[in-house]
């Protein structure tokens, strides 16, 4: 009976340590997302100031938008933290 407790206690200590990994994997990434949306909209503000007048940005702002379109949907997708921790 003692063997079963303490085998019992073991599997949750482990499933414990699993979901912090896992939950300090989605910060990771959530910190990751945040940052590469950063430094997309800080390159495509230095193309802007750079560029003359003649020359066009949409299609960079057109093709950094949908990759800050696709990092906020991953963001939505990705498992939302608890309220209660």
């Amino acid at each position: 009976l003692a063997m079963k407790s303490r085998d019992r206690l073991r599997m949750d200590v482990i499933r414990m340590i699993k979901a912090a990994v896992l939950n300090k994997e989605v910060e990771l990434k959530r910190d990751l997302v945040s940052v590469t949306v950063v430094l997309l909209s800080v390159t495509f503000l230095g193309e802007v100031v750079d560029r003359s007048s003649d020359e066009n940005v949409l299609p960079l702002g057109i093709a950094i938008a949908a990759v800050v379109i696709a990092l906020a949907f991953f963001n939505w997708l990705s498992p939302k933290e608890r309220a209660d921790e």
